[in-house]
């Protein structure tokens, strides 16, 4: 209707700032000290606005702004001029003055601009199409995001911006509704997390999205987009900081549990700048899942006090606590968090209880199931292997008992070869003196009664047979004997039999 003005300034940086006073008048502005003067104690009868925020609040690249519905008309210089609801088509002079603590302000010599309002409300020609938005996917998520950014449109009747996104490629809105209506200041880049029907973006699959510039009377280009398309990639996994070490880290309780103490080994290397300290109440592994404790560390020892600066660290419950390198840029994600126990007093445990409170990674923390699975089959390969052997022992002893007993007939006694130790159990002991003193007397006597006899040579029988010489021969290497002290069976047969043996 061309009954309002929309003004935005730079925010200023003064240390003894009081406020701004935004003025409009359809005379000239350049010098406000006579109107200052005039309207000091109530600047809204002078059509002006009184704003005392230094600094903007969620505002495009710092800028503060506000919309004017009043203005000073009907005076031949801005002095004597009244203050009236803004008219349309008439040019308004703007500036802006900003004063300190004590009301006080630079008032002339001032930087002005020139608008004219005007009624929208036969207005049929629609702000220009913009140029293809920018779609960029959001880094270190899961995959179900893109950035958006877009440049503003230049047309001054600007009332809002339609965000129209889908996985099918398009060029007009068609049946689609805008999945986002942005003001006309807004801060980018925007972040889109659905298309057309409410479902979320899938990781991988490109979205195609048109940022269309609808005027206060409505009227927008629908047709013939600039569409831009992009990819949402999982990068849940990825680690920014990845190249920068682990830091290997201790965390106990204090003497009195009132405060958690880290210390570290500190890294050799000059493109670490600090140290991040991150604490969560559940076990973590990426930095993203716990609350950063404290930031910017120097050294290699820091005591926590505080949890979240406000409340004492709960002595009574576990923690878990992790170390993290800073390069200046960026720091490493994905981190190893320890176990910090609730806390005991020395009094209340055996010994000094300097073992009380202090991180641990238990056994099941370091050993995952691939490994315990390597474990378990390794033992199982070696229990198999051992009773291979074991078997293979027992059956070769066996089998030597058995060939003894087949080739020389020696009598096999009940339970022989059963032992697990494999010795063959022991006969009760000979009594020597009874019976073979006497017998090694007797043979002793008769060779020295054959050497008394003159003439006489003794007579020694070859074995008949080459199966009986080679017994003979055997008999000897065993057991002492001399072939002489052998005499052959004199069967052919049983010779035949022994050489079969042999």
């Amino acid at each position: 209707m061309g009954e309002a003005i929309d003004v935005s300034w730079a925010a200023t940086d003064v240390g003894d700032f009081g406020y701004y006073v935004v003025w409009a008048s359809s005379q000239p502005v350049d010098n406000l000290a006579a109107t200052w003067a005039r309207c000091k104690d109530d600047v809204g009868a002078c059509g002006a606005v009184k704003m005392d925020i230094q600094y903007p609040i969620n505002s495009e690249q710092g800028l503060i702004g506000l919309t004017l519905t009043k203005a000073l008309y009907d005076g031949d210089n801005v002095e004597n001029s009244d203050p009236d609801t803004i008219r349309p088509n008439v040019p308004l002079s703007v500036t802006v003055t900003i004063h300190d603590l004590y009301g006080s302000a630079f008032l002339t010599g001032l930087p002005s601009v020139v608008v004219t309002p005007i009624d929208n409300r036969d207005d049929i020609i629609a702000p220009d199409r913009l140029q293809a938005p920018i779609v960029t996917d959001v880094p270190n998520d899961n995959g179900t995001a893109v950035y958006v950014e877009f440049e503003l449109s230049d047309a001054s009747d600007i009332d809002h911006y339609e965000v129209y996104s889908d996985i099918i490629a398009y060029t007009s809105s068609g049946h689609r509704q805008p999945i986002m209506i942005l003001d006309r200041i807004v801060q980018q880049p925007i972040m889109v997390k659905v298309i057309d029907g409410g479902e979320t973006i899938m990781s991988g699959i490109p979205v195609h999205i048109a940022i269309v510039p609808v005027d206060s009377s409505g009227n927008a280009h629908r047709d013939l987009l600039n569409v831009g398309s992009g990819k949402a990639i999982d990068n849940s996994g990825d680690d920014p900081g990845g190249h920068l070490p682990d830091v290997d880290f201790t965390v106990q309780w204090s003497e009195d549990g009132g405060a958690i103490e880290i210390e570290w080994q500190e890294l050799v290397r000059t493109d670490i700048r600090s140290y991040r300290i991150y604490v969560s109440d559940s076990r973590f592994e990426n930095t993203d899942e716990a609350d950063m404790a404290k930031g910017g560390i120097i050294g290699t020892f820091w005591s926590l006090e505080e949890f979240n600066e406000t409340l004492s660290y709960d002595n009574s419950t576990h923690w878990f606590i992790a170390v993290s390198a800073f390069d200046g840029n960026v720091w490493k994600h994905l981190v190893q968090a320890k176990e910090l126990k609730p806390y005991k007093a020395p009094s209340d445990g055996d010994g000094d209880g300097t073992n009380d409170g202090e991180a641990s990674a238990g056994l099941f923390d370091l050993i995952d199931m691939n490994t315990m699975l390597t474990i378990l089959l390794s033992l199982a390969i070696v229990t198999v292997l051992l009773l291979a052997i074991r078997g293979r022992s027992n059956r070769s002893r066996n089998e030597a008992l058995e060939l003894a007993h087949a080739a020389w007939g020696l009598p096999q006694e009940e339970g022989w070869g059963d032992n697990e130790d494999g010795e063959v159990p022991r006969s009760p002991d000979a009594d020597l003196a009874g019976t073979l003193i006497p017998a090694a007397s007797q043979i002793q006597a008769s060779q020295e009664s054959q050497e008394t006899q003159p003439g006489v040579a003794p007579q020694v029988e070859a074995p008949p047979t080459d199966a009986s010489r080679r017994l003979a021969e055997l008999s000897d290497d065993m057991f002492g004997d001399t072939p002489s002290s052998k005499s052959s069976s004199g069967d052919s047969e049983l010779d035949s039999l022994i050489d079969d043996l042999l």
